[in-house]
């Protein structure tokens, strides 16, 4: 059987496997994978643990993400705001964006 990538796609960002039901500037129905990554920032010879946040939105769900919009985490109802580019994925199917 051939492999469909949107259908996988559908699968990996459906909040009852991977994904997270979000809102996105105040309207809901919407899935992303929320991110949080941890990373060491170097400063004046010390180390500090930094975490951060982003989340993978699909293309089919939100054309084109930009700087300042919100993204909240429905289970939260903890709000994010897109703070840096979002970068689109390769293949064009996935918007990654760095929120604060």
């Amino acid at each position: 059987m051939p492999m469909n990538f949107a259908d996988d796609l559908d699968v990996f960002f459906d909040p009852e496997e991977h994904g997270e039901a979000i809102r996105y500037n105040g309207v809901g129905g919407f899935s992303a994978i929320w991110n949080r990554p941890t990373g060491d920032l170097e400063v004046n010879g010390g180390s500090f643990v930094v975490a951060t946040n982003t989340f993978m939105l699909p293309i089919t769900q939100i054309a084109q993400p930009v700087v300042g919009d919100i993204i909240n985490v429905v289970r939260l109802d903890e709000n994010f705001e897109i703070n840096g580019e979002p970068r689109l994925n390769d293949d064009g199917t996935v918007w990654t964006c760095e929120v604060s």
